[in-house]
């Protein structure tokens, strides 16, 4: 018995697939939800900026205030806009500021001798680092603690070592960025605390003003 050709050839399926309607309105969806998501992610990576940069400031307050003991002698703690060190270089010479970028640590003069170099931090210039602000400099005496007399031959640019605030300290934000700040206190007695001025007053973090 023959059969039809026609009966042997299997019926062609019809393919369902996206509209060009529907692909427009799913593409539309991907970049909203991206714009709400890169608001927190950008505010989560500078708050994450502003806690390197002031884990590092204290980091090096403290490295100031451990030389200072250990060399048994002023050691200061200075903010400059410098981005080149050298034991060579003349610590005189150096600019130090009030809001800057970057901190050095000098052995300040002592009779019949310079100033000299210790150690330097130096943050990102890409313009993504936080800011510093706060005194362009301070000093710790041999026994760590925070000089409050004026001693004008620190030898250390045009900075002294009197340090009329007391407690010392430095602010960490991003300038004209939604991010939070930090506060870095040097204390008279040379305690040095990191704290959150925005926080509760009963959280731990919270700055003790």
């Amino acid at each position: 018995m023959l059969t039809s050709r026609s009966a042997a050839v299997p019926a062609r399926q019809h393919v369902q697939g996206f509209t060009l309607i529907e692909l427009m309105v799913m593409l539309a969806l991907l970049v909203a939800l991206a714009m709400l998501a890169m608001y927190p992610m950008q505010e989560w990576i500078n708050n994450n900026r502003v806690r390197s940069t002031a884990d590092v400031l204290q980091n090096g307050l403290r490295q100031a205030q451990a030389e200072a003991t250990r060399r048994s002698r002023t050691v200061m703690f200075a903010l400059t806009g410098t981005t080149t060190f050298a034991e060579s270089a003349d610590p005189d010479d150096l600019e130090v500021a009030t809001e800057a970028p970057h901190w050095g640590i000098f052995a300040t003069r002592r009779t019949g001798a310079d100033a000299e170099f210790i150690e330097a931090g130096l943050q990102d210039n890409s313009g993504r680092a936080a800011r510093i602000t706060g005194p362009a400099a301070i000093c710790f005496n041999s026994l760590g603690r925070l000089v409050t007399r004026t001693n004008a031959a620190a030898g250390v640019g045009d900075a002294s070592c009197d340090s009329a605030d007391i407690p010392a300290r430095y602010v960490v934000d991003m300038d004209g960025v939604d991010a939070r700040s930090l506060r870095v206190e040097v204390g008279v007695g040379g305690r040095i605390l990191m704290c959150d001025p925005n926080a509760a007053a009963d959280r731990l973090d919270a700055c003790p003003d």
